[in-house]
């Protein structure tokens, strides 16, 4: 499950505002896991955002935000953070902290709200949020795609005697991969 550990309080799309009381759409979801639990990345990325969202930054009402953007340059909200344990430009892994579950903001509790838009630019992409449930489904199945060419490009370099200064095994990135496959084309 994407989401483990979490409550989903409110799913992405149309929904009753909890402060506004009318129907709003929702551009993220809204999880709960516990006021000040950690909150960790659900992507390996670079940090281009980490702090109060100021009304025109993109994050107004948004309280405490940290955005990653990831290797397809979308951009991942955590909005509504207590504390921000990260810094602009740093880069985080996949289940690195970011910080931890607050209420900052425009906020009725406690909770994250997580958020992802195809763009980081302008105003880090405002207006162009997808649904997070289904980005992570599709970018999860893409890295147990690439998983497997890897596993597969390791199998048929082995089996066919290539090898290189470095000893090739299951745990090499995709990275080496291809620069192993590189340089064994040129020979």
């Amino acid at each position: 499950m994407i989401f483990a550990g979490y409550r989903i309080t409110s799913p992405y799309g149309n929904r009753i505002h909890p402060i506004k009381k009318t129907e709003l759409f929702h551009r993220g979801i809204d999880l709960v896991i516990g006021f000040q639990k950690p909150i960790l990345s659900f992507t390996d990325g670079e940090v281009l955002f980490a702090k109060e969202g100021k009304t025109g930054s993109g994050f107004g009402n948004y309280g405490n935000v940290v955005a990653v953007r990831d290797k397809n340059k979308a951009l991942h909200c955590y909005a509504h953070l207590d504390r921000i344990d990260v810094n602009v430009g740093n880069l985080v892994k996949r289940g690195d902290q970011l910080g931890t579950e607050g209420n900052t903001g425009q906020s009725a509790g406690s909770h994250l709200h997580y958020e992802i838009r195809l763009k980081d630019s302008p105003s880090f992409g405002f207006g162009t949020h997808t649904d997070p449930t289904e980005y992570l489904k599709k970018f999860y199945e893409d890295e147990l795609k690439i998983s497997d060419w890897a596993r597969d490009a390791v199998a048929w370099a082995t089996r066919n005697g290539f090898a290189d200064d470095q000893n090739l095994k299951e745990t090499m990135t995709k990275e080496q991969i291809i620069t192993i496959l590189y340089r064994i084309s040129k020979k």
